[in-house]
């Protein structure tokens, strides 16, 4: 059976949850895909670039953090997605930490390098 967990089982039964092999965000009980936040997020007009990713949090399981890259005539991004979030997307679905950069890291085939993100230099803000 898939599931889209990563882990192992050791000789003696014993399973370990890694983590999730997918980009599946479990926040607030609810399932969350952050390929359709940044969908969302991106229609809004406010952002050049946006990567949505979860980070541990001890009530919600995972908290929705963005990263983004605004459009340059945009002032107060923060509060600007925030508002955009509010009216465009459920609750539970609303990045709780956006974290602004002039860039997005990138692999060296060009994409979007969410491990780097993830790394504490791209969302020491996150625990804020």
């Amino acid at each position: 059976m898939f599931t889209g967990d990563d882990g192992h089982k050791d000789e003696n039964g014993y399973i370990y949850f890694k983590g999730r092999i997918d980009r599946q965000i479990k926040t607030m009980g609810r399932r969350v895909s952050p390929e359709e936040i940044e969908e969302a997020i991106r229609l809004s007009g406010l952002v050049e670039e946006v990567a949505v990713f979860g980070v541990p949090h001890e009530l919600m399981g995972q908290m929705v953090s963005a990263v983004v890259v605004p459009q340059a005539a945009v002032k107060n991004i923060k509060k600007s997605l925030l508002e955009y979030c509010d009216t465009h997307l459920t609750t539970f679905m609303t990045p709780r930490n956006t974290i602004v950069r002039d860039m997005l890291p990138r692999t060296p085939n060009g994409k979007v390098d969410y491990e780097s993100i993830k790394m504490a230099e791209f969302c020491e803000e996150a625990g804020n």
